[in-house]
């Protein structure tokens, strides 16, 4: 068996994982327990269906149809992979909703944002799809010098005894297009392909080993009701804004009622939005005046 550290989580596992970071020893009760194995039809009628998930609150389906399933259980991962399907994609694919739904189990929660941090807070970055936020907290880690990769896709935020939202570090690299890649001069970095028809690596940066406290999120590409309103609006949105940015912006946000966590899920988003600030994403605060790299970087 196999330990892995993920998201402020060990992770037992019979799979090798070569991005994540392998601890020698276990240390605390894994969160999971990830094998190789049957994964039967999801037809349960407790079970809430969606397009290729179905999810209740003691276990759950995750699939992509002809590649890969999951069946999550609070503690345990198990998939059955075709024969053709790859595995670091299967590994990439299990990193991302199935872990998601087995941190929920948890009690654990997420936002779908990369991070930074300078080494007393972290700085979440939210993009629209595809607009760079990874990118952006490439940039911030390997030119400025001063600050850390936190996460890519997945922060995991937990409270402490006072309420005050933690980051933990994701622990799995950056996700990166090539131009992205070559802009960011990052040739040289150790990277892995995800999936063969998509030219998207995996690199790897080094991060942060433990929490901090999430002070600020950026958000850039997105137009709202706040950038028009009068200063009376403004002020009465300004304290709702970051709860429903919080609520929207949940990894899985959509498993946490099926899965029975609705309440955990409320005093969560209600601790960020106590704690944090929302601030509109700019290249001066994003990166240092590098307009190339503001577009979307797909192409």
């Amino acid at each position: 068996m196999l330990y892995y550290r993920y998201c402020g989580f060990v992770i037992a596992s019979s799979t090798k994982f070569p991005e994540l970071i392998e601890i020698k020893s276990n240390k605390g009760e894994p969160l999971t327990l990830i094998e190789e194995g049957e994964v039967p039809p999801s037809n349960h009628k407790k079970l809430c269906f969606g397009p290729n998930w179905a999810v209740g609150p003691d276990e759950s389906y995750w699939w992509l149809n002809g590649i890969v399933r999951f069946r999550i259980t609070p503690g345990k991962i198990i998939y059955q992979a075709e024969l053709n399907a790859s595995e670091s994609l299967i590994r990439a694919l299990l990193l991302e909703a199935p872990m998601i739904l087995a941190l929920q189990y948890a009690g654990a929660f997420c936002l779908a944002v990369s991070a930074v941090s300078d080494g007393s807070k972290v700085d979440a970055l939210k993009f629209l799809a595809g607009g760079g936020a990874s990118t952006a907290a490439a940039w911030q880690v390997t030119r400025g010098k001063t600050r850390r990769l936190h996460s890519d896709t997945l922060l995991h935020v937990s409270l402490d005894d006072s309420g005050c939202p933690m980051a933990w570090p994701q622990g799995s690299g950056v996700l990166l297009w090539p131009k992205s890649i070559e802009l960011l001069n990052l040739k040289q970095q150790a990277m892995r392909a995800i999936r063969p028809e998509l030219p998207v690596k995996r690199v790897k940066i080094s991060s942060e080993t433990g929490p901090l406290p999430l002070k600020t999120i950026y958000r850039a590409g997105f137009h709202s009701r706040l950038e028009e309103s009068s200063q009376e609006d403004h002020n009465f949105l300004q304290g709702r804004r970051p709860f429903r940015l919080a609520a929207l912006q949940t990894a899985g946000r959509l498993w946490v009622d099926p899965i029975g966590k609705t309440a955990d899920h409320f005093s969560w988003c209600l601790s960020i939005a106590r704690h944090c600030r929302i601030e509109k994403g700019t290249e001066q605060n994003l990166y240092s005046g590098k307009k190339d790299l503001l577009s979307p970087l797909k192409n």
